[in-house]
């Protein structure tokens, strides 16, 4: 995670209204607070993840710790879960 930081140059990251230089884990994973995460397989075998309330700084994070980004939909709007 830091390695990343200092790759982009990124002196200082955002996270829940305040800058933090070198982040601790529980406070990484504040800005993971409150996303909704719905996983969807469609029958020709595609995998897509939905996550409402990812923001940019949590897509860079994910990215610094290597983790795709490229199969999330962020901010997909989908229909509340059906109960029964």
């Amino acid at each position: 995670m830091r390695q990343g930081m200092r790759q982009d140059q990124q002196t200082a990251l955002a996270i829940a209204g305040a800058k933090f230089r070198s982040p601790t884990t529980r406070t990484l994973l504040k800005e993971f607070d409150g996303l909704t995460h719905v996983i969807v397989r469609l029958p020709d075998g595609t995998v897509t993840h939905h996550l409402q309330g990812l923001t940019e700084t949590g897509i860079q994070i994910l990215r610094w710790i290597r983790i795709r980004t490229d199969n999330l939909l962020m901010g997909a709007s989908l229909p509340p879960a059906e109960s029964g």
